[in-house]
């Protein structure tokens, strides 16, 4: 306000304030911090959706096995109507336990390139 309008818009080194140079450098360090804490957090959360991940293979290896000693129990007393059951759900377990082992290693893929991420962010700041 106090300055003459043909005077410049920011403050030069030649009266002591921060040049255009500075005032970029300290938005590019913001920039860089800021950056840098989202990738943290979204590193945080692509770890948690791995771990879940292998919760839920885990599940779904378990509900195999039982569907198959089911299917054992059905083939040995003969119940051919148990025995397409415990079939359709050895197939279901085992078609999501395959979904998810994709699931996983394409968030784990995800994770790594963030943590590499934030090693490039960490070298710049």
């Amino acid at each position: 306000m106090g300055r003459n309008r043909t005077g410049p818009a920011w403050p030069c080194s030649e009266d002591g304030g921060p040049t255009t140079g500075d005032i970029l450098r300290a938005a590019l360090d913001h920039a860089l911090a800021a950056a840098l804490e989202r990738a943290r957090r979204e590193h945080t959360r692509l770890r948690a959706a791995v771990a879940q991940a292998r919760r839920d293979i885990a599940l779904a290896e378990e509900r195999k096995q039982q569907a198959e000693d089911d299917l054992r129990r059905a083939t040995e007393a003969g119940n051919t109507e148990d025995i397409a059951k415990a079939a359709n759900a050895i197939a279901h377990w085992n078609s999501m336990a395959v979904m998810l082992r994709l699931e996983a290693e394409r968030v784990t893929a995800k994770a790594d390139a963030v943590r590499e991420l934030i090693s490039q962010l960490k070298a710049r700041s």
